[in-house]
């Protein structure tokens, strides 16, 4: 099952206590407390994006009017969709979440093989997860 984790949050705002949400049916993310993913930050908008299972497939779709989102180098504006895959790393406002699969056992995280694309998937706990996160940040020259 793919699950949505929050990485790392915008300075000044907490981590919130739900930092990882399984996609099993319409996901939305905003800054608005109805959202099933709520960011407080003030360049998040109220519905800023949706996750949806279409055809087996998870997709994100921007809804935000002015706000963009990345996946991965992309920048998505508003009603442009992207497939969401493993080893994602999505920017909303000033949060970083990944795309991650998870199982009875925990969350996955992907390795790199030595092309630097992700290639299987291992079973690890939290602290990996956060620190395999500021590896890929480092390899990627991101924040």
């Amino acid at each position: 099952m793919l699950t949505l984790v929050i990485l790392k949050c915008p300075p000044g705002v907490s981590m919130p206590d739900r930092r990882a949400v399984p996609l099993t049916g319409v996901l939305t993310i905003g800054r608005s407390p109805d959202c099933t993913l709520p960011l407080p930050d003030q360049h998040v908008s109220r519905e800023h994006c949706r996750i949806d299972l279409v055809s087996g497939s998870w997709w994100l779709r921007v809804t935000a009017g002015v706000n963009p989102v990345w996946v991965g180098k992309n920048e998505l504006f508003k009603n442009e969709v992207q497939l969401l895959r493993v080893g994602d790393q999505l920017r909303i406002g000033g949060f970083e979440l990944a795309v991650v699969e998870s199982s009875a056992d925990g969350l996955g995280v992907p390795h790199d093989n030595d092309e630097g694309w992700p290639d299987d998937t291992t079973i690890v706990d939290w602290d990996a997860i956060f620190a395999n996160s500021l590896i890929l940040r480092a390899k990627t020259g991101g924040d």
